[in-house]
């Protein structure tokens, strides 16, 4: 599954690369996926920090809206039973936001913030070139377990917000992921950021498709079986342990 999500993951995106080139990179990120099967992953996941909630009745009437909009998608739910789920009265929902479409904005730009957060804190926690990559690697992999239904709106639910701020928040993503090109070239200098780029829509693909094939299970076991693909993803077969 995942090495059919690395060549799948060139849908996604519209990143420019010549295609024999293309072929090429997607392959050698496949074949390093495949590589990992069948022996016991060797990489291990440091225990994730609990995140804050999100304080105010705003922060709750996200945590609800995200929770209904992965249920039953956006087209779906109505002001009132998001407000309802939240325990405010319909009409108290326009003090927060003004209207549904402002909601789902809001969501993703929870996902997108919390990415940028992330990457700020590992840029600064780790200067040497492997351990920033590892170490994004494995962030990026427990955000997405760990608000797996928030990052499930993002992905499906995109189409639905208005232009102007699907392409802020397309800009955000395109920063968050040339952060991670950047730090797959500091490890990998022979790659151009083009296919650095290519390398990184598919590592994500990896973390979504596999994770969702197990409901985003969890388990630390998997967890790390999911980092190691990501990791052979980005590194190439002489991936770090650590």
């Amino acid at each position: 599954m995942a090495a059919v999500s690395v060549a799948g993951s060139v849908t996604a995106h519209r990143t420019v690369l010549a295609q024999k080139r293309a072929e090429a990179v997607l392959a050698d990120a496949g074949r390093a996926v495949l590589a990992l099967a069948p022996a016991p992953s060797p990489y291990e996941l440091a225990p994730a920090p609990e995140p804050e909630p999100d304080a105010g009745r705003q922060g709750q009437v996200l945590d609800e809206a995200i929770e209904l909009i992965f249920a039953h998608g956006f087209h779906n739910v109505s002001m009132g039973q998001i407000g309802q789920a939240a325990g405010i009265v319909p009409s108290g929902m326009y003090r927060y936001f003004p209207n549904k479409a402002g909601i789902l904005v809001a969501a993703l730009e929870r996902a997108g913030a919390a990415t940028v957060d992330f990457i700020a804190e590992v840029s600064e926690a780790h200067a040497e070139p492997r351990a920033r990559l590892a170490a994004l690697a494995q962030a990026y992999v427990q955000l997405s377990f760990r608000t797996s239904k928030l990052m499930t709106v993002y992905f499906r639910e995109i189409g639905n917000v208005p232009d102007a701020d699907r392409s802020r928040l397309a800009g955000v993503q395109r920063g968050n992921i040339a952060e991670f090109a950047e730090a797959v070239v500091a490890v990998r200098p022979g790659l151009s950021t083009a296919e650095a780029t290519f390398l990184v829509h598919a590592a994500f693909a990896v973390v979504f498709d596999v994770g969702r094939s197990r409901r985003f299970d969890p388990a630390p076991d998997f967890q790390a079986e999911v980092y190691a693909m990501v990791c052979a993803v980005l590194f190439g077969p002489a991936a770090p342990l650590r």
